[in-house]
């Protein structure tokens, strides 16, 4: 194992220390970030007590970097069996880790549901910026002008008594079409869309959560877990981690 290399940087009011061991640059305990949209996340020690509060702190874009980069590690390609055994061999620590997460993050929607709501409030003064300048007013009427434009040629349609296949291909014609002009209006505001978090694999990170916090209520209670396991258990939330200050050291970017 190399030596721990400590580095220290200030971007944009955010002072991050990040800890190393690995040669290829991996964070062995995660990194600390302070500053706009820090994240609550702060360093750990060797036997760190899981932060869930801060992995409720995550917006859509956090959720979708820590999801990506999980996919891309070669060990989330099967079940770990030292994990496997952990959970099997202290249950009852691992229902309180699990009502821990389900009461602090809940279920995966709703952790999806938490994340949307971060990120609408990171967009606030993007949108008012948008609401001074008319831009959402617009947009608006906009969109209830197509409503009202796209019932037009339905009921032409069914008035004329027109085949019911005909309605049909008029309705669907409709939907593609609002689809499109929809699109467009929204393109026009100009504000961030969110990405796409299915739910499979975000249960896989709230689970790398669980067994982080797994991992601190059986050292809180003196038990020895085996380094390999610990290293196992703790593997998922340091990724997690280290994506969520990169984004934000992202957000803290040059203005």
């Amino acid at each position: 194992m190399s030596p721990t290399i400590e580095s220290t940087a200030v971007h944009a009011g955010a002072r991050v220390v990040s800890s190393y061991v690995m040669t290829d640059g991996s964070p062995r305990y995660g990194i600390l970030a302070e500053g706009r949209n820090a994240g609550g996340f702060e360093a750990a020690d060797e036997y760190p007590k899981v932060p869930i509060s801060s992995a409720a702190r995550m917006g859509l874009n956090h959720l979708a970097a820590a999801i990506n980069h999980r996919l891309a590690q070669e060990w989330s390609d099967r079940e770990d069996p030292l994990l496997v055994d952990l959970r099997n061999e202290y249950p009852a620590e691992l229902k309180v880790a699990e009502a821990n997460v389900r009461t602090l993050l809940g279920t995966a929607k709703e952790w999806r549901l938490r994340a949307q709501r971060n990120s609408d409030r990171e967009l606030t003064s993007l949108t008012a910026r948008r609401r001074t300048k008319g831009q959402l007013l617009r947009a608006l009427m906009q969109r209830i002008g197509l409503i009202i434009a796209l019932f037009v040629p339905s009921l032409v349609v069914a008035n004329a008594g027109a085949p019911v296949d005909v309605l049909v291909l008029v309705g669907v014609g409709s939907i593609l079409v609002a689809g499109a002009l929809g699109g467009r209006i929204t393109e026009r505001l100009r504000l961030p869309s969110g990405p796409a978090i299915r739910l499979s694999w975000l249960n896989e990170l709230r689970q790398d959560v669980i067994d982080a916090e797994l991992l601190t209520i059986v050292h809180s209670k003196g038990f020895r877990v085996s380094p390999a396991a610990v290293l196992a258990a703790r593997r998922g939330w340091r990724h997690i981690v280290h994506v969520t200050t990169t984004i934000n050291l992202l957000d803290n970017g040059p203005r």
